[in-house]
């Protein structure tokens, strides 16, 4: 009696998640934006190092696609890891080059570069990416009609007429929600003034 047994492998990942935050889709957080999840994947720094016994003493396979790889100790350690590549949620892993490149990353950072930088400027570098060609929102117009319009900093002239600057009243939006009593303006007793009971 013959058995055949069909083994499957998998690749492991050369990334580690260092976070997942959500970010403005659009690159200009407003009210009513929309989101979008960015994770960050680290790349240790043992991973395809030039250091004897990582076993990459054939080269390294990951040259195409991630910053240069760096010199570890013996046991694969480094200040600074080898890469940080940021991707929006479903972002596709695996090219014709290799099952371990992302399709369409937003940044690829040298490890030295994302720890020497602090979260407000990578913040700023992700929206900037996430916002392409488009300017920055400068002011989110609110109609009447509940309906809202985006402005964007290299936008024509927008009458004054049109802006309704955020928390602005705007009349007859909800007549008949609110009412008054009869008495709603009557002096207040003097129990009210004192604080005793």
């Amino acid at each position: 009696m013959s058995v055949s047994l069909l083994v499957s492998f998998k690749t492991m990942s050369i990334y580690a998640t260092l976070w997942s935050l959500k970010f403005p889709k659009e690159g200009d957080a407003y009210p009513g934006c929309d989101w979008v999840e960015i994770t960050a994947q680290g790349v240790p720094p043992h991973i395809g190092s030039p250091t004897p016994g990582m076993g990459y003493e054939d080269g390294d396979p990951y040259s195409g696609f991630l910053p240069p790889a760096v010199t570890t100790d013996k046991r694969g350690d480094a200040p600074f890891m080898r890469a940080v590549v940021l991707i929006k949620e479903h972002t596709r892993k695996g090219t014709e080059r290799s099952t371990q490149e992302y399709a369409a990353p937003l940044l690829v950072l040298t490890g030295q570069e994302y720890a020497s930088m602090t979260f407000e400027e990578l913040y700023a570098r992700l929206c900037n990416v996430l916002r392409g060609k488009e300017a920055p929102v400068v002011i989110r117009i609110l109609r009447p009609d509940g309906t809202s319009r985006v402005i964007r900093e290299d936008s024509l002239q927008v009458p004054d007429s049109h802006l309704v600057p955020a928390g602005a009243r705007i009349p007859g939006l909800h007549v008949g929600t609110i009412s008054a009593s009869a008495d709603f303006d009557a002096p207040l007793p003097d129990l009210f003034w004192s604080g005793k009971k």
